[in-house]
């Protein structure tokens, strides 16, 4: 179970702008403007492998939500999204590993 901080704020991130999804989300990591993706558990294996190689060879850390986690991100659908804020990105990660 995520930590219901890391929700509020992907759910902030969004609401400020500091985030990319749809078409600009792989030119987002290929041009060192994500600091942070987020994926769904339900993104299909193509996709997501493609996010992961890209992530892995721009160093861009990874979150991966439950689906229904991920879905109170939103009410938009979408199944992965970057952060672009360093700050946003800094503070989810150490949420992350602090769980």
């Amino acid at each position: 179970m995520t930590d219901n901080r890391i929700i509020s704020l992907l759910q902030l991130a969004m609401a400020a702008g500091k985030t990319v999804r749809g078409d600009g989300l792989i030119p987002a990591i290929c041009r060192g403007k994500a600091r942070l993706a987020v994926l769904s558990s339900e993104t299909g294996n193509n996709t997501k492998k493609k996010i992961l190689d890209k992530c892995r060879t721009y160093s861009v850390p990874v979150l991966e939500l439950d689906a229904g986690e991920f879905d109170r991100i939103s009410n938009r659908a979408m199944k992965a999204l970057v952060v672009t804020d360093a700050g946003f990105a800094g503070r989810i990660d150490e949420l992350r590993k602090d769980r």
